[in-house]
């Protein structure tokens, strides 16, 4: 549940598109232009003025200033996400530490190695060891044994 979840959430940031406003901003910067071509033709095929001049220029210098921004901008801003890997461990790591304070309560606890390999749910009452160590006596007792037996024949 917490990998599906954490994967829609990346999934949708990627989907989320970082540079909407900057798409506004261009189209207006080629409003400006398509005026500023239009005052060129009246100032061509109509009446030559020095106004018409000036507002040529400043639709120009506004849109070329406009497009700069909108390039530096994008090129300087870049969308970083989190690796996914990284937050669903950390995320797993939280669930375990409320799930291990719940079954503490029972001698229990989630015993989790390096990166998720693997999960355990270990009784704390009851350690392996002590397993190990109760296997083993047999074994232990019937070496003894042989091991007496065999200094014996030696003498």
């Amino acid at each position: 549940m917490i990998c599906q979840r954490e994967w829609l959430h990346r999934r949708k940031e990627e989907e989320k598109d970082f540079y909407a406003y900057d798409s506004i901003f261009l189209k207006i910067s080629v409003m400006f232009v398509l005026v500023a071509l239009i005052l060129i033709m009246i100032l061509i095929f109509g009446t030559p003025d020095d106004n018409i001049l000036i507002g040529i220029v400043v639709l120009l210098a506004i849109a070329g200033g406009i497009t700069l921004v909108v390039v530096v901008r994008s090129y300087f801003r870049k969308p970083t996400f989190k690796l996914l890997e990284n937050v669903i461990i950390q995320k797993l790591n939280a669930f375990f530490k409320v799930e291990n304070e719940y079954y503490n309560n029972f001698g229990y606890r989630w015993e989790i190695e390096p990166e998720f390999y693997w999960l355990e749910l270990v009784n704390t009452n009851y350690s392996a060891r002590d397993q190990t160590e109760k296997e083993n006596l047999p074994k232990i007792s019937k070496m003894k044994v042989e091991m007496e037996a065999a200094a014996e024949e030696e003498k």
